[in-house]
């Protein structure tokens, strides 16, 4: 739009200055941040744009933007599959803190029956840990493609799933005599049976239309993302396996950036229990291997990156993160950078943006401005709920005065008619508001009385039908005049310029 910028741009000091400080390899800047501040401030907004402008500059982004979901979402954990320790055959699901196991149905597989639940066991949230995959697959396949495994026998702990996975079709294809040549997320879905979830199977569609799970071979990080969405059992230990080389990951010309939003609601518990024993969530796979901020500052020391910046935001959104508080534990983190509220220039920008884009309609007079800001305080968020009802006619040729005087004999019109009304009825009562039925004036007494009644009340009724089409002729010339008016950010700077100063001289920050 002419004359009003992207509202993500128009706070660019945020994140900006960091990400090029690393860009630059300057030593002293942190690269584990949280992004704090009331609620509504725009902290989401500011990881989303660190998000946009790492990308826009050649970095990898592994953007988690549903922190809470990974926690309390999906539909069943699973103990993760670890270095040397066959696939579990037990899944947890939210019941209630009760757990409800599920044993595996091959009988070949010689499995345990349950895993040991303490803190050092790592659960898999499939259904979200292959989100994650997804998600960054497409946002960077073309980057990953080029990236190699630094040690390719991460992946032998997988050949048994893939043989069991192998045998499983085979048995059901020679079974149903079906044909070979069929895509794989089909054949996913025949050995699944009324375990397969078809909405994520059309979401996986598109990644894994040229999959065969027979010829794969995994080289670069584009293959562990293809590997984790295809075969969801294995999502979570691939995700980890993933973090471990970005985190060692290290070309100038390509930094790293994690970002993920509602980094709180990792530290607490999740909503799953297994062997009746709550999982944190930060046993979960995903934020187990993004725990770069933490409540203790031994709880994250060992987590570095070499060649980025992790960035995590708070959130006031879900009742799990309002129990945390991360400004009695500043020392646990290497950098928190407090969210500001808008300053003059960002809440006029605003308000020009979303008038420009119809969300405000310019309706108010000169002297709101000040009055939505401080009924605000000048929060994006409120800003964004309370302003709907509040609009704001600015223009070079704008007339204050002449518009309060024109607006005051409306008013003063208005309650003459209130009051006229108000005196008929007292006078005739508030039953008596409609004329006589053609019966009644048949049958009603000729005298001097009844003529003045029925006179007092077709005069009333002439006034009411007055009024009415007035206001209807007042709302459609308001509405011209709003049609007609200019509103954009260049013309509230120079109406203020020349016609109100005393509004330039508002101090930055809170109205």
């Amino acid at each position: 739009a002419s004359g009003v910028r992207n509202i993500l741009e128009e706070r660019p000091n945020i994140t900006e200055d960091l990400l090029g400080a690393i860009k630059e390899k300057v030593p002293q800047t942190p690269t584990r941040i949280m992004l704090a501040g009331d609620r509504g401030v725009g902290k989401s907004v500011a990881l989303n744009q660190a998000v946009v402008h790492a990308r826009r500059n050649n970095w990898l982004v592994l953007f988690i933007p549903n922190g809470w979901e990974h926690a309390q979402g999906g539909s069943y954990i699973q103990p993760c599959l670890m270095e040397n320790q066959p696939f579990p055959s037990t899944v947890a699901f939210k019941s209630n803190d009760k757990v409800i196991t599920n044993e595996d149905e091959l009988e070949e597989m010689e499995l345990p029956t349950e895993m040991p639940t303490d803190s050092n066991t790592v659960f898999d949230n499939h259904e979200m840990s292959a989100q994650a995959l997804r998600g960054f697959l497409l946002a960077h396949e073309a980057q990953l493609k080029t990236i190699p495994i630094r040690d390719t026998a991460i992946m032998n702990k997988y050949t048994q799933y893939r043989l069991d996975f192998n045998e499983a079709v085979e048995r059901i294809m020679s079974v149903q005599s079906s044909s070979q040549n069929i895509p794989f997320v089909q054949t996913r879905a025949i050995v699944e049976g009324t375990d397969a979830i078809p909405l994520l199977d059309k979401l996986d569609g598109p990644v894994l239309k040229d999959f065969n799970y027979l010829e794969f071979k995994a080289e670069t990080l584009a293959d562990i993302c293809t590997f984790g969405v295809a075969f969801r059992q294995l999502a979570g230990s691939l995700f980890v396996d993933l973090v471990n080389e970005l985190r060692e990951y290290n070309n100038p010309n390509m930094p790293v950036l994690i970002a993920v939003d509602e980094y709180n609601n990792w530290e607490v518990p999740s909503a799953y229990s297994y062997n009746n024993q709550r999982v944190h969530a930060k046993q979960l796979c995903v934020p187990h291997s993004l725990n770069f901020l933490s409540l203790t500052k031994h709880g994250s020391d060992h987590w570095s990156l070499k060649n980025g910046m992790a960035i995590g935001t708070t959130s006031s959104r879900y009742l799990e993160g309002l129990k945390v508080d991360y400004a009695q534990q500043k020392k646990s983190l290497p950098l928190c950078v407090t969210v500001p509220y808008y300053n003059k220039t960002e809440y006029l920008s605003a308000l020009a943006y979303y008038t420009h884009h119809d969300i405000f309609a310019p309706n108010l007079h000169l002297h709101d401005l000040l009055g939505l800001r401080t009924f605000t305080s000048s929060n994006p968020r409120l800003l964004r709920a309370q302003g709907i009802d509040f609009v704001l006619p600015l223009g070079i040729e704008y007339n204050h005065e002449a518009t309060t005087k024109e607006a005051e004999e409306e008013d003063a019109q208005e309650m003459m008619a209130v009051k006229r009304s108000d005196l008929m009825d007292a006078k005739f009562g508030e039953e008596d508001d409609d004329e006589f039925s053609e019966e009644e004036e048949e049958v009603l007494p000729n005298t001097p009385q009844n003529k003045k009644i029925l006179l007092a009340r077709a005069k009333a009724k002439a006034e009411k039908e007055k009024a009415i089409e007035a206001e209807k002729a007042a709302k459609i010339a308001a509405e011209e005049a709003r049609n007609s008016l200019k509103f954009d950010k260049p013309s509230i700077l120079a109406y203020l310029s020349n016609k109100d100063k005393k509004f330039l001289r508002m101090k930055d920050g809170r109205g």
